[in-house]
């Protein structure tokens, strides 16, 4: 059985405006996870990193991801996970883009 470098999946919190109903009135956004690239997780057992401000925060877990996909803004809600069970979730607190692969702080 050959092992996959990315086996599970990452999904964004995408929150969509739904303008207004025909009396003028705001209608609730509507909250929708999609999917964003495939990726792995890895405990960060409480390790800090230099948030982009300079500040030092501990973080959960870091999400590896492929080569080319772009960071992900600090502060958007994301899920890692295998199918049905969610593996992990929380909000982006660093990320970048690397040569070889993204990488995400969260």
């Amino acid at each position: 059985m050959a092992i996959k470098q990315y086996p599970y999946q990452l999904l964004v919190l995408t929150i969509v405006e739904n303008g207004k109903d025909e009396d003028g009135n705001n209608l609730p956004p509507t909250e929708n996870w999609e999917f964003y690239c495939n990726c792995r997780d890895e405990a960060g057992n409480g390790k800090p990193i230099n948030n982009v401000d300079g500040a030092s925060v501990v973080y959960s877990f870091l999400i590896q991801m492929p080569e080319g996909v772009e960071a992900i803004p600090a502060g958007t809600k994301v899920m890692v996970t295998d199918g049905l069970p969610v593996r992990c979730t929380g909000s982006i607190i660093y990320s970048r883009k690397d040569q070889f692969h993204s990488r995400a702080w969260v």
